[in-house]
């Protein structure tokens, strides 16, 4: 009998075919394997987690609504819009990216509000980006891919300390890894609503008085907030804690530091929020 080696060609055509394909069609195949494969998850979320989700981004937009009364005086102002947040829940997330991006069962033909760059959710906590929305089904990047850069500032005691960007560490692969996110840039070189420029070192504004107590302008357990500024995150959702500040070297400008998400179980997500584009 014969030994046949048209399916091993067949098979290597395919993927080459594969590899050759640009993001966007790759995405597109993603998305039909999705269909064909996903599974739902094993029973709904409870309808009283779900209210607490809610009520924690109720009650993050009216602290960020104060904030901006107090700031703006007698000036107007508009309100922070994170009304209807839309509820999905994870239907498949592929093995070989399962610390970037997972699907989820909404997409266009659900919401027309759900678009590429939509912020997701958990209560007042960042999960991550919408990256790519089909028909009824839509492709969320997380906050762990080495890709997504979001703008945060440290908070400590309510004050608002340095300011830096977030991402995903290259080197965290697989579900038994950490999802340890790394942070840089992170000073208060420029002064903004919430104070003086700051010395990097000392912590102090650059005219404070002599012998005046030095701060951290970052350290360790210090919040780190999302601060509006990447264009794609409201003001004030929590992202991460800070779990070690590298030391900083001589003509260093910024610190250096790593975080972990305040989503403890980012493996186990069963049902996240989208919030609608400013």
């Amino acid at each position: 009998m014969r030994k046949t080696y048209f399916p091993y060609l067949l098979l290597a055509a395919l993927l080459l075919l594969l590899i050759s394909l640009k993001e966007p069609a790759q995405t597109r195949f993603r998305s039909i394997f999705v269909t064909l494969f996903s599974k739902q998850p094993k029973e709904a979320p409870k309808e009283e987690l779900l209210a607490i989700q809610l009520l924690q981004l109720e009650n993050h937009a009216l602290k960020e609504n104060i904030q901006k009364l107090k700031a703006a005086l007698n000036q107007s102002t508009s309100d922070i819009q994170i009304d209807s947040p839309i509820q999905a829940k994870v239907i498949y997330r592929p093995k070989a990216n399962w610390k970037s991006s997972f699907w989820i069962n909404v997409g266009e033909n659900d919401h027309s509000s759900i678009e590429k760059n939509c912020p997701v959710v958990l209560g007042d906590a960042v999960i991550g980006v919408i990256d790519f929305v089909a028909p009824h089904k839509s492709l969320v990047r997380l906050i762990t891919d080495p890709d997504l850069h979001p703008s945060t500032r440290a908070i400590r005691d309510e004050i608002s300390l340095a300011k830096g960007e977030l991402h995903g560490s290259p080197h965290s692969l697989g579900r038994s890894q950490r999802y340890t996110l790394i942070g840089s840039g992170f000073n208060y070189d420029f002064a903004d609503a919430y104070g003086p420029a700051k010395d990097l070192r000392t912590g102090l504004p650059y005219d404070a008085p002599p012998n005046s107590e030095p701060i951290h302008l970052v350290e360790e357990g210090d919040m780190l907030v999302t601060t509006g500024m990447d264009g794609v995150f409201p003001k004030g959702l929590r992202v991460a804690k800070v779990t070690r500040i590298i030391p900083l070297q001589e003509g260093d400008f910024y610190f250096d530091i790593e975080a972990e998400s305040v989503i403890e179980n980012l493996d186990e997500l069963e049902y996240v929020f989208i919030l609608p584009k400013e």
